[in-house]
């Protein structure tokens, strides 16, 4: 095919694969590539070699090198737990705590992350593991994201979708407990939330998410542009309690876009019956799959 078509054998495709490689594609009935091989792709010495790039040309960026240092380590570390998940999908790294799902979290920006999703999550893939930051892969997308300024949030959404539902028209929903907290008390939902997500959050509440939940003894506030760090409170915030605060903030450092995000997630918890001060009913109450 390659050949025919005038290319040399040597030229590989999106898939890092030559024409000795190819297969014929499926594709269903949105026109989308349906590769079961896709994983096959990752090659990690080749992600390595990618990462040869100087401190002056990253300066030059404008992006600071421990930082970009230790994001790249992460990237390279979860293209070494995805090489080992071809094999063991279940396959969990020893160190990080991580499995496959919370490895594509820390993935750059790509059409292919969403298929890599659809290929790994049916091969029984633990959704509600917890790493050793004590965050699940939903979480772990919510929150770990390097990218997530470059990312439309119908993007993210679809990934979250991609997690939360094996058949999503079915409504049949992974094994995954949407209302887990991490670590500090988080529900998903408080992370979508408080970080501007609405699309996110309105995945979140179609699949069950309790829009009443209470965050452990957690505050929110912003720090610099559109970045969300937790304090100490005396009292659980309650994730419309929890996206007020944010919204606060965002109007005290004058963040328009982030002012309109946050209003926009408000109002779909409001519409999902989301109050400031839920009763001890409605914070147990999960909502309906």
């Amino acid at each position: 095919m390659f050949i025919e078509s005038g290319y040399p054998s040597t030229v590989l495709d999106r898939f890092g694969r030559g024409a000795e490689d190819v297969v014929p594609l499926t594709y269903d009935c949105h026109g989308q590539v349906l590769d079961h091989n896709a994983p096959e792709c990752f090659h990690v010495n080749k992600n390595i070699e990618e990462a040869e790039q100087t401190e002056s040309e990253i300066n030059c960026n404008g992006l600071d090198f421990e930082e970009w240092r230790l994001q790249h380590s992460k990237q390279i570390d979860a293209h070494k737990i995805i090489e080992k998940a071809l094999h063991h999908p279940r396959y969990v790294d020893p160190q990080t705590g991580d499995n496959v799902v919370h490895a594509f979290s820390r993935l750059k920006s790509s059409n292919d992350i969403l298929l890599y999703l659809q290929c790994f999550i049916p091969r029984d893939v633990d959704l509600n593991l917890h790493n050793r930051e004590g965050k699940h892969p939903l979480m772990s997308f919510i929150c770990d994201r390097p990218w997530e300024e470059s990312e439309t949030g119908a993007t993210m959404s679809k990934y979250l979708d991609a997690i939360l539902w094996k058949t999503p028209k079915e409504r049949i929903s992974n094994k995954i407990n949407v209302n887990m907290k991490d670590r500090d008390g988080f529900t998903a939902l408080h992370s979508a939330a408080i970080r501007g997500r609405p699309d996110s959050a309105r995945s979140l509440i179609d699949a069950g998410a309790n829009v009443n939940a209470r965050a452990g003894t957690f505050s929110v506030h912003l720090l610099g542009k559109r970045s969300i760090f937790n304090t100490f409170t005396d009292t659980g915030l309650s994730v419309l309690q929890a996206t007020y605060d944010a919204l606060d903030e965002a109007v005290m450092c004058d963040d328009n876009v982030l002012i309109h995000l946050l209003k926009e997630v408000i109002s779909h918890l409001k519409h999902a019956k989301a109050v400031v001060d839920p009763t001890s009913f409605e914070e147990r109450r999960t909502g309906n799959l």
